[in-house]
């Protein structure tokens, strides 16, 4: 599952939302509700391109390491 995707409001503005803290995503500061339907979509890749390199940069758990 993506951790950001989005959906139209009722209002007709689109949010991106993110099904981790299912909340609405959040960029400095200020949540993402209410945007134009091209905008929500950027946002969402981008937020998830961003989330899936630090995924990237995680250690492995159990990775070896040497103590020499």
């Amino acid at each position: 599952m993506q951790r950001f995707t989005i959906f139209c409001a009722p209002d007709g503005g689109w949010t991106v939302w993110d099904n981790r803290n299912d909340e609405p995503a959040v960029l400095s500061g200020k949540p993402l509700i209410g945007l134009p339907k091209l905008r929500a979509e950027t946002l969402a890749r981008l937020l998830q391109k961003i989330d899936e390199g630090k995924d990237e940069q995680r250690p492995t758990v159990g990775a070896s390491h040497s103590d020499t």
